[in-house]
């Protein structure tokens, strides 16, 4: 599932890819809201249109055109083309979504928030892109606290998953200098120290402290083949 704002329209677009029995309520009419124009169904015809919504959803909101998505025919526009593209608030819509196809845990992930200190203030960007990019990080950290506050209680568990620190703005696709550290950091760098938050975080705590509470499935929920009792553990589905 993923959340998208409809320049043209002034609301979100919120697409999913769901089996049933969520599939047919998520996408059913809704009483105050045209719901077959703002809800597109992954598993239809406008399975098509997925790597497009994914590049609207990378589009910031600002200092960039919105990416063009054509919907299908027989969609509620009829072939039209709708400039889309992300939206930092749109992080609230999407998790009551999640929630209404039955979501029980979510793992939010995103940019640095504020650690507030004394004397750690950053410094401040000169060029039209370094205000840009300021304001638009602003945005998303509000919105993502916010999110957290306004579905607590609806979800069994939310983990947050962000870097404490972060010279890498929204427009820095080349890296930035870090005055902290009085460095270079780079996109590749800043993917790696994602995966050592998320191991450090999440799957360690989480997952490694409650392994053995986990229920392991037998052979037939697995579909794995066995001769005289002994499993084919070289089935790639075991």
């Amino acid at each position: 599932m993923l959340a998208v704002a409809d320049v043209d329209a002034r609301q979100d677009v919120v697409a999913a890819f769901l089996k049933e029995p969520h599939r047919a309520p998520f996408f059913a009419p809704r009483p105050g809201a045209e719901r077959q124009a703002e809800a597109v169904d992954l598993a239809g015809p406008a399975g098509d249109l997925l790597p497009d919504l994914l590049a609207a959803a990378l589009t910031p909101p600002v200092g960039v055109e919105p990416h063009l998505v054509r919907f299908v025919p027989d969609s509620y526009w009829r072939g039209e083309a709708r400039r889309l593209c992300d939206r930092s608030g749109a992080i609230v819509r999407l998790l009551e979504e999640l929630h209404g196809a039955g979501v029980e845990q979510v793992i939010l992930v995103g940019g640095p928030s504020s650690r507030p200190r004394p004397h750690a203030l950053p410094s401040a960007g000169l060029g039209l892109t370094d205000r840009l990019g300021d304001a638009l990080s602003l945005d998303e950290a509000s919105a993502m606290r916010d999110a957290a506050l306004a579905v607590r209680g609806r979800f069994a568990a939310i983990y947050v998953i962000v870097p404490d620190h972060s010279a890498i703005g929204p427009f820095d696709l080349d890296g930035a200098y870090d005055r902290a550290s009085d460095r270079q950091e780079t996109i590749p760098e800043l993917l790696s120290r994602g995966y050592e938050d998320a191991r450090n975080r999440f799957i360690a705590p989480v997952l490694g402290a409650s392994g053995e509470f986990l229920r392991v499935p037998d052979a037939t929920e697995l579909g794995v083949t066995c001769d005289d009792g002994v499993f084919d553990t070289t089935d790639p589905r075991g």
